[in-house]
């Protein structure tokens, strides 16, 4: 299967913006390349920055974990969902209001921090496939499968909420 705009043997305009591009996939690539900080029809930018600049991200405040699911964030979603859940943990007399403003806040800052957490992960993620040694037209299908969406993604995420309510409910049984 061939790449929008290349064919299997013109691959002299592939670098790591147009990898970046790939990984998120064709539909959102421009929203995201903008949200990155990055011009999207300038082609003297080639090379990724070192970080995505700090823009907000609608879909993550609403969707939350269902939206980190869903780009295949399973690992900042368990990280994030623990970090959530260790103040509840640790401190158990924590009031509905206190917890509601800890809610907010998280929801606020994952809207705030999801497109740089985002671009982190897709950066890392370029990096680790370009080390593979793979054939261009290789690496580039490993990109478009690895990055992209995932419905399925929204329902590990669903599986990991219900994981570490699981253990919260638990380390309140027996713990507290």
């Amino acid at each position: 299967m061939g790449h929008v705009g290349i064919t299997k043997w013109d691959y002299s305009e592939v670098n790591d913006k147009y990898r970046l591009g790939v990984f998120i996939g064709e539909s959102k690539k421009n929203k995201y390349l903008l949200k990155f900080g990055m011009r999207i029809y300038d082609d003297s930018c080639i090379n990724l920055p070192r970080r995505a600049k700090l823009s907000w991200n609608w879909s993550a405040l609403f969707g939350g974990v269902l939206w980190m699911g869903y780009r295949k964030m399973y690992i900042e979603l368990a990280v994030l969902s623990t970090l959530f859940m260790l103040p509840n943990l640790i401190f158990s007399n924590i009031s509905d209001t206190q917890d509601t403003l800890m809610t907010a806040l998280y929801w606020l800052v994952l809207g705030l921090l999801a497109n740089s957490l985002y671009f982190a992960k897709c950066k890392r993620e370029i990096t680790r496939i370009k080390k593979l040694n793979l054939s261009l037209y290789d690496e580039l299908e490993v990109l478009k499968h690895k990055g992209g969406t995932s419905v399925a993604g929204i329902f590990i995420s669903i599986l990991i909420l219900i994981i570490e309510i699981a253990i919260y409910a638990i380390a309140h049984l027996y713990l507290i």
